[in-house]
């Protein structure tokens, strides 16, 4: 397998994971695996779901 250098979590300049303790993606599939985008279209969607609770409440 080949390292994920797009992952949210990888570090290129030191070339760790930042969310684990090792780099499982260039042994095997990690489950921890999500790009930029998806990170933050994941933000963006908890954003708006709080909101959206938020705004129920105080209604």
């Amino acid at each position: 397998m080949k390292i994920k250098n797009d992952c949210f979590a990888y570090n290129e300049e030191k070339r760790v994971c930042t969310a684990l303790t090792e780099l499982f993606c260039c042994k095997e599939e990690c489950k921890f695996y999500k790009t930029h985008q998806q990170i933050a279209d994941d933000y963006r969607l908890a954003s708006e779901r709080r909101a959206k609770s938020w705004n129920q409440k105080n209604s």
